[in-house]
């Protein structure tokens, strides 16, 4: 798996680490947390490799904006996904359709994440979760009372099973108008 996405603020990334320790600790989900924290924006089996050059220019093309973060949701299925949403706004949008402009839908490409699908989250935990540890942890996330406000300021290139969380480029946005209006 190759992803476009974006890293969460430092604040927030302590935030999700905390809450997965807890669940690990207070639920026995260990090894089921995927790396770094982030929100993805297209997710394929393989790129191109001039997608470096193409991503680090709309990168400096996208001014930094806030999203919000709020509750906690399961994608279900034999591996269930638990994560916390990302309320979809123009800003948001705008950014997702121009990355989809530069990578597009193709052989390889997940659906789930295409315009009109999309469901933008940050997974929380993942994998083999049985009934009452899923129904543990999303006891606990939900006593939580999770709302976030989070700043967006980049973009990354992952790839699932490399270290350091997968990332294999950064690229932090600039001051441009890609992404349209500021704010949500």
């Amino acid at each position: 798996m190759n992803a476009v996405a974006s890293l969460l603020d430092a604040e927030h990334t302590a935030r999700v680490e905390r809450l997965r320790e807890e669940l690990a600790l207070r639920c026995g989900l260990a090894g089921v947390f995927p790396p770094v924290p982030h929100v993805s924006y297209h997710v394929a089996a393989a790129y191109d490799g001039a997608l470096v050059a193409t991503i680090d220019a709309l990168a400096r093309r996208t001014a930094a904006f806030c999203v919000r973060a709020t509750g906690v949701a399961v994608f279900p299925g034999p591996e269930p996904v638990i994560y916390v949403p990302v309320v979809r706004g123009p800003t948001l949008d705008a950014v997702h359709r121009a990355v989809w402009a530069i990578t597009g839908p193709g052989p390889g490409v997940t659906p789930y994440y295409a315009p009109e699908r999309w469901l933008p989250h940050i997974t929380l935990a993942k994998g083999a979760l049985d009934a009452r540890g899923l129904g543990d942890a999303l006891a606990l996330l939900n006593a939580r009372g999770i709302d976030w406000e989070i700043t967006v300021d980049n973009f990354v290139l992952v790839h699932e099973g490399i270290v350091n969380g997968g990332v294999t480029s950064t690229h932090p946005f600039g001051n441009g108008s890609a992404s349209g209006a500021r704010g949500r």
